[in-house]
């Protein structure tokens, strides 16, 4: 019995080395030809330029209040677990 599964684990393992490299050279024959028809077309646009950053949604000072309420959040809600940690000696 152990020979029948070594032989179907086996069977297998080949199967799927098969399929991988088949899908490996239709993925290569694709793009190469896709880039073969982009380099025929005679008004091939011209690459992206790159875009100017974005300015951020909010200034330095809205930028440092929402952390300090973040950080006044996070207070509240470990303080109380802080607290019983360090009266355990932890």
């Amino acid at each position: 019995m152990a020979l029948v599964r070594h032989q179907k684990l086996l069977s297998f393992m080949a199967g799927l080395a098969v399929a991988g490299a088949s899908y490996v050279s239709t993925q290569t024959l694709i793009w190469s030809s896709t880039s073969a028809l982009a380099d025929k077309r005679p008004n091939a646009p011209p690459p992206a330029q790159p875009q100017q950053p974005a300015e951020p949604m909010l200034g330095a000072d809205e930028r440092a209040y929402f952390v300090r309420k973040w950080n006044q959040g996070v207070d509240a809600v470990f303080q109380p677990i802080v607290g019983a940690l360090s009266r355990r000696g932890l």
